[in-house]
């Protein structure tokens, strides 16, 4: 480790500690959101709110094909985007208040509404949130990787620390979010109540503003000039403009872009049965929603310090070898709990080996994205910064959005409602058979698919051009 930043040092191209690590910590902010959002919203609106499961789910589903629009939108615009301070810092400076205020309200579903203004209020505030502010600054802060430096092995790391940081998020996210809300909550014992909600997203919002804002003033976009180098075209007033239509086609064509968004929907997707899965898991099943934090810390905490072991893994084994890896531990770990569910050691043995594979792939994965659009760069002559973190980032909502319909109705098809809670009745026999097979067999399945893609389809064209060039 100590060998690998030293040659960082000398090749850096002008960055130091503090700029990685600041670019780091807006990570950490805004993933926060992007966990609790994934793990705790459908059990706030189905048990605070009281609303349907099925729903609730349709309504994120459908706003999930706008926020996958919106990557593209918003990759689109940060490609033309030119200020003083570069093209992806100002989203991120733009954006990061609305994110909060959004976020906190999206928790704080009035209950003077009639029934069908909640879920219009839902929607609204869901999409704001969510397809707006959030995917902004997710796809401002993944670009700063190739706009703060254009040197790979840099790349590579700034990859694994926004991996680090993005993961200690998912960990404030999930496994702490539920300390918060035994902590503001009304009712010692139920922690889904409403002031629980409120004061937890407050306390998210401050910290995602000052993490996002410490981005902001701690790094600095050196590679400027035409990012997006995508061929010119000439518009009626005979001014040069930039097609963003020949950026899509150079991305939808290739092969490796196509497969690597393939999985990258599935893996989410299963992430997502994880996430929503977990905290049905506990409440239901373990019969404590405070077990949600020994269960996901197992998963989070391990895959934050196996990160720190990717930088050596990339001297032995590919990008790709490495991203199949960390899938097939996340397969291997759900088939495991499932296995020993019955042992409290099993399943934490085998969330452990989740949490290494999620830390593998994670760490892993926006070098390679990088690497992607470099050879895509040599191989057609277009560099779109934007537009090709836009088409991963859309990927992910697109597979938390099919995780969170596939989730909800199934649910009601077993006959899942919180009123069944509120009037002190028993869920349907079906409904934990469900939650079971949504956290520990959905995943298994759906990572072990994503893994049999990258083996078969997914090349290393990349070492090869890499190869031709020195040459």
């Amino acid at each position: 480790m100590i060998a690998i930043k030293e040659k960082l040092n000398k090749k850096n191209t002008g960055l130091g500690w503090v700029e990685r690590l600041g670019y780091g910590l807006g990570g950490s902010g805004y993933y926060i959101y992007i966990a609790t959002i994934g793990t705790y919203l459908v059990i706030y609106m189905t048990n605070v709110a009281m609303l349907d499961i099925a729903i609730i789910s349709t309504l994120i589903v459908v706003s999930k094909v706008f926020d996958g629009l919106s990557d593209l939108a918003a990759g689109y615009i940060l490609d033309r985007t030119k200020t003083p301070i570069g093209k992806a810092r100002p989203w991120l400076l733009i954006m990061c208040v609305p994110l909060a205020l959004s976020t906190w309200l999206l928790f704080r579903v009035p209950a003077s509404l009639p029934v069908y203004a909640k879920y219009v209020y839902v929607f609204i505030l869901y999409n704001l949130a969510c397809t707006v502010f959030l995917t902004f600054v997710q796809i401002a802060h993944f670009s700063l990787v190739s706009l703060m430096t254009e040197d790979k092995e840099e790349q590579g790391f700034l990859g694994v620390i926004q991996s680090i940081f993005t993961n200690v998020g998912n960990v404030l996210g999930t496994a702490l979010f539920v300390k918060l809300l035994i902590l503001f909550t009304n009712d010692p014992k139920n922690q889904n109540t409403q002031p629980a909600y409120s004061g937890a997203l407050l306390v998210c919002g401050l910290v995602v503003v000052v993490t996002l804002l410490i981005t902001v003033v701690t790094t600095k976009e050196r590679v400027s000039g035409s990012i997006s180098r995508i061929p010119e075209v000439s518009d009626a007033s005979g001014k040069n403009r930039f097609s963003g239509l020949d950026a899509a086609k150079a991305l939808i064509g290739d092969k490796n872009w196509v497969v690597l968004t393939l999985a990258q929907i599935l893996t989410l997707a299963g992430a997502q049965f994880m996430m929503l899965g977990g905290s049905y898991y506990a409440l239901y099943i373990l019969k404590d929603m405070g077990q949600m934090a020994w269960m996901t810390a197992t998963v989070l905490v391990t895959s934050l310090l196996i990160m720190f072991l990717v930088p050596l893994m990339m001297k032995k084994w590919s990008k790709k070898q490495i991203f199949i890896i960390g899938n097939a531990l996340v397969a291997l770990g759900s088939l495991g709990f499932g296995l020993f569910a019955w042992s409290r050691t099993g399943m934490i043995f085998s969330n452990v080996l989740r949490g290494c594979g999620v830390g593998v792939s994670a760490g892993i994965q926006l070098g390679l994205v990088a690497d992607l659009i470099r050879m895509t760069d040599k191989k057609k002559g277009i560099h779109a910064v934007g537009l090709g973190n836009a088409g991963i980032s859309a990927a992910t909502k697109i597979g938390m959005g099919l995780g969170n319909v596939f989730f909800g109705f199934a649910m009601a098809a077993v006959g899942f409602s919180a009123a069944y809670d509120s009037q002190g009745l028993p869920q349907p026999v079906g409904v934990n058979h469900m939650i079971s097979w949504m956290y520990i067999w959905g995943p298994m399945i759906v990572y072990l698919i994503a893994v049999i893609l990258l083996i078969i389809f997914f090349d290393n064209e990349e070492e090869t051009i890499d190869a031709e060039h020195d040459v």
